[in-house]
């Protein structure tokens, strides 16, 4: 049965527990065993060293970027879930007619604070892959630089509108290892550089082809 079936059903409603007043308060049944997917944009921008050669900042070659985010997730409970993300950005050129962008790919697992409220805080926490490109000279070929992003960070407050729907603030930060650079004119070197790449902006997930489960309904069954 789908989220919103589950959710409207006479059983859940006879156990629903009164509803505050408060739009911001009120109680929402919350998803469980549902495949979740998200999606994100904002503001994103990198900093720290790049290694190689010439080991430019980020900030160097790297300006304010616009990046997007996509997410496939597996809601186990109301509060916890696990999935794969993908992400990238463009960001604004330091000297005119170069550019720089980054993709980063892997895991994360999150974990909601308050599940069967409208206002839902988490944290995530996660580690991937990083590709970094950019190019120093204006108009010329991309150096290519591989990291791996130890870890990533993440806070947000999800407004659930309803069980199978959420949207709301984030912010979150990552430590990516730069191991490997291949500039265009010479062979691939190993690197050894750290840097963090911030975002901040919106986030919407979408839960489906699970349960919508009632703060009196999980209580009975522990």
């Amino acid at each position: 049965m789908t989220l919103g079936a589950i959710a409207s059903a006479p059983v859940a409603r006879a156990q629903e527990a009164p509803r505050n007043a408060s739009l911001f308060l009120r109680s929402v049944p919350a998803p469980a065993r549902a495949i979740e997917l998200g999606i994100a944009a904002g503001y994103d921008q990198g900093v720290g060293a790049l290694g190689g050669v010439a080991n430019p900042n980020v900030q160097d070659v790297a300006g304010v970027g616009a990046g997007a985010e996509v997410s496939a997730a597996y809601r186990f409970s109301p509060r916890v879930s696990l999935g794969a993300v993908g992400e990238g950005a463009l960001y604004t050129a330091v000297l005119p007619d170069t550019s720089a962008k980054s993709v980063a790919a892997g895991v994360r697992a999150a974990w909601h604070f308050r599940p069967y409220r409208s206002v839902d805080p988490w944290i995530s926490l996660g580690a991937g892959y990083r590709v970094f490109w950019n190019s120093l000279l204006p108009g010329g070929d991309a150096t290519v630089r591989q990291a791996v992003q130890l870890v990533q960070l993440g806070l947000g407050v999800d407004y659930r509108l309803s069980p199978e729907f959420g949207v709301g603030p984030f912010i979150s930060g990552d430590l990516s290892f730069f191991f490997r650079e291949t500039p265009p004119d010479r062979p691939s070197a190993p690197v050894s550089a750290l840097s963090s790449f911030v975002a901040a902006g919106i986030a919407a997930r979408f839960d489906f082809l699970g349960e919508a489960i009632h703060p009196a309904i999980d209580i009975a069954a522990r």
